[in-house]
């Protein structure tokens, strides 16, 4: 049996995903340039036949956002940037995140719409809701606080879009010459809807988007959030970092679900590769990054001002062990190893799986590895071109995943996967053919139909 093609999109953080990427040789440092690299990025993607380029948005900053998310602190508004990306693609899709609680449906549904019709249809919507203070604050302290009223905002969302892209049926505009009458007025429906958070009458002044419906991508995070994944999600993005949790989260979502003819969403996992030509230099990429992250033992001068997760005395605390007058580049002790909490056990794998290190080996498990290995949560998978596509399709072989969400440690790490990873893949025959097509198809999604009609022919 013919394994299904793996999805790949790649999560757009121009700055990187790595805590400090920006600090590496040659990476990329500064947003005013992002115009650059983002069109760079886009053609690559485009090129190799990635599914799609996924614009994460966080509508606040902070200078705090420096330590482990500068992505963060200045980036693209997602709108913008995939209005100009797809007028030099032609295949690739792209996703924009919208926070519920901080959009208008209406002006949504328009700018959406004019965006899949410029693009071809290969426009997606991740539709996500935030309890942050500074955003709230930048929106005049509207804030949505409980996690019902959140997920309410987002169902209303989803359905004042649809019921705004069905408006226009496909072929309202008749352009009947000899009648003199362009649209045929029963074609098009008032697009109205009323909700406690979202409001709209209708109808669009926007055609009808290519793919009539936009895929939703939505976060699976909460217990309503995967009910509402379940109801109109057609792609589940997920956090997990095991399969086991990739699994639970399928199961989640699947019982969920309130209509059972529903088509069960695909799970997109996030993944952060560090690529080499062999183990080796993966290993050796890996430590660089390492490196990059300031970190502080009793030597360091400035160990009172760096945070507690980043220093020797929390990663003490955390693994149940008294660290005093431990330096960061000295080995960790195999004795010393023995008494961590369990915690600490789970840090030594990680460690070890990431930089081919092992606790009384040549090249020994560092206190510094055990401190990046706590801070940096992402399922980070490190190796050569087959190693790291053996472990995507580990993950998709028992179905924890059909497909994955791919983070950049720096946008070089990024090109590499893009050059090295993907063909690898192709070669297995796991990923789509690369032929123009919409955003729907690549997701393997029926076309959606309208509303209005749907309803009229059950009468």
């Amino acid at each position: 049996m013919t394994p299904r093609p793996l999805l790949l999109g790649l999560t757009v953080r121009t700055l990187g995903a790595w805590p400090y990427g920006w600090r590496a040789p040659g990476a990329h440092r500064d947003p005013r340039d992002d115009p650059r690299v983002l069109r760079e990025l886009a053609v690559a993607a485009d090129r190799a036949g990635i599914d799609l380029l996924h614009f994460g948005d966080w509508l606040a900053t902070s200078v705090d956002f420096e330590r482990g998310d500068a992505y963060l602190l200045a980036r693209v508004e997602p709108l913008a940037a995939v209005a100009h990306l797809a007028a030099i693609t032609e295949r690739i899709g792209f996703v924009v995140t919208v926070n519920a609680g901080y959009v208008d449906a209406y002006s949504l549904a328009r700018s959406t719409a004019a965006i899949d019709l410029l693009s071809a249809g290969r426009l997606g919507l991740a539709i996500t809701t935030s309890t942050d203070a500074a955003t709230a604050r930048n929106f005049g302290g509207r804030s949505i606080d409980s996690d019902f009223e959140r997920a309410t905002a987002a169902a209303e969302l989803i359905e004042a879009l649809h019921a705004l892209w069905d408006s226009w049926e496909h072929d309202a505009f008749v352009a009947d010459v000899a009648e003199a009458r362009l649209v045929e007025p029963a074609r098009l429906h008032a697009g109205g809807f009323l909700g406690r958070h979202h409001s709209s009458v209708g109808p669009l002044n926007a055609v009808r988007p290519p793919q009539g419906h936009l895929p939703l991508l939505l976060p699976a995070t909460t217990l309503r959030a995967r009910e509402l994944a379940a109801r109109y999600a057609d792609a589940v993005l997920a956090t997990a970092t095991t399969v086991e949790d990739a699994l639970r989260l399928r199961d989640d979502v699947r019982r969920a679900a309130s209509a059972p003819e529903r088509a069960e969403p695909a799970v997109l996992v996030p993944v952060l590769p560090i690529v080499g030509a062999d183990d080796d230099e993966a290993w050796a990429a890996y430590d660089d990054l390492v490196g990059l992250v300031p970190v502080a033992d009793a030597a360091t001068a400035d160990a009172d001002a760096v945070p507690a997760e980043r220093s020797i005395r929390g990663l003490g605390r955390l693994l149940d062990v008294s660290l005093s007058g431990v330096l960061l580049d000295e080995p960790v002790p195999r004795r010393l190893a023995e008494r961590f909490a369990p915690v600490g056990r789970l840090l030594v794998k990680t460690a070890g799986e990431r930089s081919g290190r092992r606790i009384g080996a040549e090249r020994p498990i560092t206190w510094r590895q055990l401190l990046v290995a706590n801070l940096v949560r992402s399922n980070v998978v490190v190796g050569s071109a087959a190693r790291v596509a053996d472990e995507l399709e580990r993950w998709s072989a028992g179905r924890a995943a059909d497909g994955f969400t791919v983070l950049s440690a720096t946008l070089a790490h990024g090109h590499r996967f893009v050059d090295d990873v993907v063909p690898e893949l192709r070669r297995r025959g796991r990923l789509h053919e690369n032929t123009p097509g919409t955003l729907r198809e690549r997701l393997g999604l029926e076309p959606a139909p309208n509303g209005y009609v749907r309803r009229l022919a059950l009468h």
